[in-house]
């Protein structure tokens, strides 16, 4: 297939470079052209494995609709909307790539012709330099039709799937998201508050109490069952006790995180008190709010 993968961060880049291995045509679209120039003339290095794979690199402002015959998006929630004209006018199936849920209703009321699918990803990634992505945990690509041609999911599903990109498909966008949602509210805002690793929400007893009283009010606002959750948050910070999470990495380098679509949708969804995910989620943009000199 003739891919294209908006978005040259650590997932577009870790996207492009597995699809690339099972030997689809990639064509990833930056918004620098000191991206595009490096990508272009080193190749995409995906490490561990030190594997290079040339793919073409384009501005985004240069793509040509019809050139693709799918196109993944993978920016930041917040980015979408720089996205969208992009994605107008064209017929090519879309695979939105977003952390959190408040994107959903944005997508929904740009009224695509596109059959449009939601993904969430279970692959850890980290983007070393311009060209290189460290690979830091193997998982899968979890996949949900939000509106078209279901049956082009299927045909998707089994073009892409391989050992090395493993894909399930869902019945229910809603709790596909949701599912991811929810460690992300509870893991990403926690260590990036107190500049832990994962593993320290398990370890440290405090941010323990703390982020099982967090995923109990993102449950109730979802629905989730707050043990079983509870349960998968815990084994994720288990599985991944020496990482730090997109978060936290966020506000080290003071950038700009997904709290917004993350704990704000939480926030936006619910009727009733939720003190420690106001706590959280205020936490977080008075982190932001410092680092931007305001």
């Amino acid at each position: 297939m003739r891919i294209g993968i908006i978005g040259g961060g650590s997932i577009g880049l870790l996207m492009a470079a597995l699809l690339a291995e099972q030997g689809h045509i990639i064509t990833i679209y930056v918004k620098r052209v000191e991206q595009k120039k490096t990508i272009n003339q080193d190749g995409l290095t995906i490490r561990p494995y030190n594997k290079v794979y040339p793919v073409t690199a384009l501005l985004l402002e240069d793509r040509l609709t019809g050139e693709d015959d799918l196109v993944l998006v993978c920016v930041k929630q917040y980015q979408l909307k720089d996205i969208y004209r992009f994605t107008t006018n064209s017929s090519f199936p879309i695979i939105f790539m977003q952390n959190g849920m408040d994107h959903v209703e944005e997508i929904q009321q740009l009224e695509l012709t596109n059959t449009i699918i939601l993904a969430s990803s279970e692959h850890g990634a980290i983007r070393v330099s311009d060209s290189v992505v460290n690979h830091t945990g193997r998982g899968q690509l979890n996949m949900a039709i939000l509106a078209g041609d279901s049956s082009l999911l299927i045909s998707i599903n089994h073009l892409l799937t391989s050992d090395n990109f493993p894909i399930e498909i869902n019945e229910n966008w809603f709790y596909m998201l949701a599912n991811k949602l929810i460690i992300n509210a509870v893991i990403n805002p926690i260590t990036a508050i107190f500049q832990v690793n994962n593993g320290q929400i398990i370890s440290n007893p405090y941010l323990f109490k703390l982020s099982n009283l967090l995923c109990n009010e993102v449950c109730h606002v979802l629905k989730l069952e707050h043990q079983e959750q509870w349960k998968r948050i815990m084994s994720v910070a288990t599985n991944t006790k020496d990482n730090k999470s997109s978060m936290h990495l966020d506000v080290v380098k003071q950038r700009r995180t997904e709290i917004e679509g993350i704990l704000g949708y939480i926030i936006k969804q619910s009727n009733g008190d939720l003190p420690h995910t106001l706590f959280v989620y205020q936490s977080i943009k008075a982190l932001e709010w410092n680092y931007k000199g305001k």
